[in-house]
């Protein structure tokens, strides 16, 4: 097999990532002149120096030696890669074919997922272009892609397994998925060099300069996507308070003369509403706000809407604040005893601010109607699915009873419906491969449909609802959609035994919290899920039960 020198080898950095680091930055004419080498460069084999290098003066590295079987198969390693041609971009090449690949799939398919449709600009060209000149950001997203690729590998072999054998009974749902784990081990641990080679990177540019923001907050997403494909929620939300201690290091207000108040953001207002949606991703798992956030209730809807992306921004606002009121009227809401005034009063204007956000959308939407593409309706679809959800969580906030959901059933319907269409706009839109088993960083219908699944006891409603997890076939942050439909499948399971066919399940049988407890790594397997539930009352001893179910 004709495989060429290495120097060569080397000049034949995967065209694709060089093609979309050139174009992210601009076709400087160092990047356009090697993006133009590396799409042509062949080896002529001559032996024993090749005369594509001696003609141009350069110094011919030889040949890899013969190897087995097995190893042709697997990587080109980071030994046999012998004084590689330096630059920004070449010095990625310093890897295994393994690694390339990985960096390859976060090129071409995991950014575009990633940027469906509001941080395109992002993923697709920011962080290319710092992985050009930032080897930091450059191993990290070579581990995300390696992991990401591993993740959509098994997700398709576990649903293969799934469809070949049904599981019909629960105690059936821990059943492994057969899939081969030699591989996923492999790539695990080169993920996690990957990975520790980023931190390192990180650590040496942060004691070099005092100029720490664009780099380091990038890096830090980048370490929180890792790590929610890892499945490790703790791990993420650790780097996701690093990034943001460097931001509210930053950010400083001042008052103007007449009384208005200006917030100074020190270079980081671009990548704050990533962490602005970090921030809602920790506390739907349950965790306490980590810093007093930075817009009040009254600043979060403009008089109108001037793009999609704004309003995306408007409404991850009021859903961060009515998440910050869920949690402290949580334990109100159990109490037997009167509601305080105050919870009325916030729940009234958070819901208030939520309808005057759906009014200017709809405004928005209607000037526009002409105008508006598969992506614009994508888009459109994942916001109102937003504010219906946002509108449920505030309105029940201060009733213990899971039946007063039961007043929002066409808001339910809504969402799901709205969710459904999001999978045939994604095909009409040629993105349906994008779309399946793919990793996204943002919520946008995983949590909200999986949400509704649990809440809504027409057993019709919320039985499409997990078909449409079960359909998706991706993971939103740690909201793995395949995983959080077979939570949603045992809780109806739960919910429904014994009832009579037409009854709607009972108070005293609803799960009123449920929650999963993370395993580390990309395989599918048995995940620990704790349940709760009152079968004594409302004001009485909550029950914890904790049970296993699988994805498969």
């Amino acid at each position: 097999m004709r495989t060429g020198c290495l120097t060569c080898k080397i000049r034949r950095v995967p065209f694709t990532y060089i093609r979309l680091a050139t174009q992210a930055c601009g076709y400087c004419r160092y990047c356009a002149r090697v993006a133009d080498h590396s799409e042509q460069v062949k080896c002529d084999e001559t032996k024993p120096s090749c005369a594509k290098c001696t003609s141009t003066g350069r110094k011919c590295d030889g040949y890899v030696a013969p190897s087995s079987p097995k190893e042709e198969s697997g990587a080109v390693r980071h030994e046999a890669l012998v004084n590689p041609t330096k630059g920004p971009i070449l010095h990625s090449v310093n890897a295994s074919v393994v690694e390339l690949r990985g960096l390859e799939y976060f090129c071409v398919k995991l950014a575009p997922s990633m940027g469906m449709y509001f941080d395109a600009d992002f993923w697709n060209q920011s962080v290319v272009q710092a992985s050009v000149a930032e080897p930091a950001v450059r191993h990290a997203i070579v581990a995300l892609g390696v992991l990401a690729k591993q993740r959509e590998l098994l997700d398709t072999a576990a649903e293969e397994s799934r469809q070949a054998r049904p599981c019909t009974d629960h105690a059936m749902a821990t059943i492994g998925t057969g899939a081969d784990t030699t591989n996923t081990v492999s790539d695990d641990i080169l993920a996690l060099r990957n990975y520790n080679r980023s931190i390192g990177q990180l650590a040496r540019y942060m004691a070099s300069t005092s100029q720490l923001t664009e780099t380091t907050l990038l890096a830090c997403v980048l370490f929180v996507c890792i790590e929610f494909i890892r499945g490790d929620e703790s791990a993420a939300r650790r780097h996701f308070q690093g990034g943001l201690a460097i931001i509210m290091d930053r950010i400083s207000s001042y008052r103007l003369p007449g009384g208005t108040m200006v917030t100074c953001y020190d270079n980081c207002k671009a990548i704050l509403p990533i962490f602005n949606r970090l921030e809602m991703l920790s506390m739907l798992f349950g965790n306490d706000p980590a810093w007093p956030y930075p817009v009040p209730l009254l600043d979060t809807v403009p008089a109108m809407f001037d793009s999609l992306t704004h309003a995306r921004d408007s409404i991850v606002h009021l859903m961060n604040l009515s998440l910050r009121y869920i949690r402290r009227v949580f334990e109100i809401k159990y109490s037997p005893s009167t509601t305080p005034a105050w919870a009325v009063e916030e729940q009234q204007a958070l819901l208030l601010h939520l309808n005057f956000w759906h009014q200017c959308f709809i405004a928005y939407r209607s000037a526009r109607a002409s105008e508006l593409s598969a992506a614009d309706r994508y888009a459109s679809n994942v916001l109102e699915i937003s504010r219906i959800v946002a509108k449920i969580w505030v309105s029940t906030a201060l009733s213990p009873f899971e039946s007063t959901n039961d007043d929002y059933m066409s808001d339910f319907e809504t969402a799901v419906t709205l969710a459904e269409e999001l999978q045939v706009i994604a095909g009409m839109h040629d993105r349906l491969n994008r779309y399946s088993t793919t990793f996204t960083l943002d919520v946008e219908m995983i949590g909200p449909i999986h949400w509704i699944s649990l809440k809504c006891r027409d057993p019709v409603l919320r039985r499409r609802a997990v078909a449409v997890l079960r359909t998706t076939r991706r993971r939103e942050g740690v909201w793995d959609s395949l995983l959080y439909a077979a939570l949603a499948e045992r809780v109806i399971e739960i919910e429904e035994a014994g009832r009579i066919l037409g009854e709607w399940p009972r108070e005293e049988v609803r799960v009123h919290h449920s929650g999963i407890e993370q395993t580390f790594g990309t395989c599918l397997h048995t995940h620990v899920v704790t349940l709760r539930l009152m079968p004594y009352g409302v004001y009485n001893e909550m029950v914890v039960r904790q049970e296993q179910i699988s994805a498969v």
